[in-house]
């Protein structure tokens, strides 16, 4: 996970491209969370029905399958990091660094 200064596209896929190479490699799927700077629109069934186009063609020249999830209700925005934090297990009692309010 890295924190970075801004929320723009070019931001997000510098810091993928990064963390692909910190990798060593290209996973078969990317997990985001549904920001405009991933997609643009979708449907009520959850379908994008417009990617961020400078996302979508960053995201095909690396490589990478895209999947976007969303919270429910607005509360549990951060949701999604934190079962992937969970299955890393970094061995503190709570290793979700999204406070409980947030979830």
């Amino acid at each position: 996970m890295t924190l970075v200064p801004d929320e723009r596209v070019e931001t997000l896929v510098r810091t993928v491209a990064d963390h692909l190479a910190a990798f060593g490699g290209i996973p078969l799927v990317a997990l985001f969370d549904r920001p405009k700077t991933v997609a643009l629109k979708w449907g009520r069934d959850g379908v994008v029905t417009e990617w961020n186009p400078t996302f979508a063609g960053d995201a095909l020249d690396l490589g990478i399958g895209v999947e976007v999830c969303w919270p429910y209700r607005p509360q549990e925005k951060g949701a999604p990091i934190c079962g992937v934090l969970d299955l890393l297990s970094f061995g503190a009692d709570d290793p979700c660094p999204v406070s409980p309010r947030e979830r």
